[in-house]
């Protein structure tokens, strides 16, 4: 028997609909998918599960400890020039092939929070069919774009709507 779909009994609705956002390019291919302005609470907790047993900021903080220890600052200060890419600085000069070390392994994270990112988007937003694999597959630049739609999600961004509004329906034609 089919699960019926409850709705809340809301008393003021949710101030924006969804709408309907394009994907791609030409070259990798477009598709739609749901903006919605927000994370639900299963991708939140799909993306969650998916990073709780990754320890590479658990390194970096590590580093970085040890770091402002040995030299006598902050370890927010650490963190900040390895923020910044400044790996030739006096703070970090002594520690170049752990840094170097922890650099790549902040890379592979980013790349790999992409992948789980998009693939969090596709299974929730397109069909729960999808898997990891089938994301491995795609063209880098749908990746990219699917990532950049979570990043905007995560932060509650309003502004697609916003333009959306100022454009009207018919997208500025």
């Amino acid at each position: 028997m089919a699960k019926k779909k409850v709705t809340l009994p809301f008393v003021v609705a949710p101030r924006r609909k969804p709408i309907t956002e394009l994907l791609g390019t030409e070259e990798s291919g477009q598709f739609e998918i749901e903006r919605k302005g927000y994370l639900t609470v299963a991708e939140k907790s799909f993306i969650q599960q998916a990073s709780a047993s990754d320890e590479t900021v658990g390194r970096l903080n590590r580093l970085a400890g040890r770091i402002a220890k040995e030299k006598g600052v902050q370890q927010k200060e650490v963190i900040e020039q390895l923020s910044k890419g400044d790996f030739s600085s006096d703070l970090l000069l002594d520690y170049a092939a752990e840094v170097d070390d922890i650099v790549t392994i902040m890379a592979t994270f980013e790349q790999r929070r992409k992948i789980v990112a998009a693939s969090c988007l596709l299974y929730f937003r397109i069909s729960q069919d999808w898997a990891i694999e089938d994301t491995l597959a795609l063209h880098p630049d749908l990746v990219e774009a699917l990532y950049t739609l979570f990043s905007d999600e995560d932060s509650k961004s309003v502004e697609a709507f916003e333009k959306l509004e100022a454009d009207g329906p018919t997208g500025g034609k």
